[in-house]
């Protein structure tokens, strides 16, 4: 067994999803700040006020866009900050001027956040299976041969089960054969993270920069994270580093660089991108193997996203999926970044 440590920093804002929703009733934002509620303590503390009965009657009546805490705290001239018992989390929040929405949270446990082994596992196993694909000489048969065919019959509306079995079974049978272990992370502190809207550029749209309603608990840039990484079998170190920049590579080569007007560049040399909330293209075979359609492989792409009904996953990846060229983004330093980019370094132990 070879044993690493394997270190992440941000570049820019990542986000892994736990699924929960911090609502606008259960965080009180102050100047630059969002303070999230200890459910526990704060229901002690209505009470302990008398203000039960009037909170859950503002539950009620209060309807729209205007029903938050801060809106439930003026409403009752109440000053939340003399007890400061009631919160759990403070983080950072720069946009304080916006209107403010529900939070979707990252990953916690034991209300830590971390981020988890499986997530960075996925991403390299992945990337492993890529690089292997993409160096087949012959791009007309082998799995090179299976994802055109599959891909090109999906666009008008068949599916080769024959393909699709072949591609599945060359995934499964390729990583079964790598063995390795990545703990989760160290646990991360309030400071590291930043509460931000999520946004998203499209090529050739007339608002380059739209914004969607919703906010996140990102990892913030220039944070460090380091987990325990070890190979047990079946694959080398330089093979995982080649694989993560290759897979990179290609999809700057056939994806992001549809953006490079719109979107500030960032590092190429060993990054990897990681996360939710981040582009749809590393979640589609197609947009790493587009250049075997030539001039075609834009209107292939439109027809498969139209065409196919329900999602086409190989272990967990939704292979086929095919979306409209987007970039989930940033505002950072004024400058449009990419969501979910960090930069890694194995260190051998």
């Amino acid at each position: 067994m070879n044993r690493y440590i394997l270190k992440l920093k941000t570049i820019s804002n990542i986000f892994i999803g736990s699924a929960e929703i911090c609502s606008k009733l259960e965080y009180y934002q102050k100047d630059k700040f969002i303070y999230t509620l200890n459910v526990d303590s704060f229901t002690k503390w209505l009470l302990s006020k008398n203000k039960y009965d009037s909170y859950f009657s503002y539950i009620q009546n209060m309807q729209g866009a205007q029903k938050s805490l801060n809106n439930f705290a003026q409403y009752n001239q109440i000053d939340l900050f003399k007890d400061l018992s009631i919160f759990n989390h403070k983080f950072y929040y720069p946009s304080a001027s916006l209107n403010l929405h529900d939070i979707n949270m990252f990953v916690s446990t034991n209300d830590k956040n971390y981020i988890p082994g499986s997530s960075v596992k996925g991403v390299i196993k992945f990337a492993l299976w890529i690089n292997k694909v993409s160096k087949e000489k012959d791009k007309t048969s082998g799995i090179c041969g299976s994802i055109k065919k599959f891909i090109s019959e999906l666009s008008k509306g068949n599916e080769s089960k024959e393909d699709l079995n072949k591609i599945k079974k060359d995934f499964e049978d390729y990583n079964n054969q790598i063995k390795i272990s990545i703990s989760d992370s160290n646990f991360l502190s309030d400071d590291d993270f930043i509460i931000d809207e999520k946004r998203y550029v499209k090529p050739n749209a007339k608002n380059k920069n739209p914004k969607i309603p919703s906010f996140y608990q990102y990892l913030k840039p220039n944070t460090v994270v380091k987990m325990r990484f070890d190979i047990v079998s079946g694959i080398k170190i330089e093979d995982i580093t080649e694989a993560l920049n290759t897979t990179y590579k290609l999809y700057q080569k056939n994806y992001a660089n549809k953006f490079t007007s719109l979107v500030s560049p960032v590092a190429s040399d060993n990054v990897l991108v990681l996360g939710g909330g981040t582009n749809f293209s590393l979640k589609s075979l197609y947009y790493f193997f587009n250049d075997m359609f030539n001039d075609d492989g834009e209107t292939v792409a439109q027809a498969v996203s139209k065409k196919l009904s329900s999602k086409t996953k190989i272990v967990g990846i939704n292979a086929f999926r095919v979306c409209p060229p987007c970039l989930k983004t940033s505002l950072i330093n004024d400058k449009e970044i990419e969501n979910g980019i960090c930069s890694f370094e194995f260190i051998k132990e």
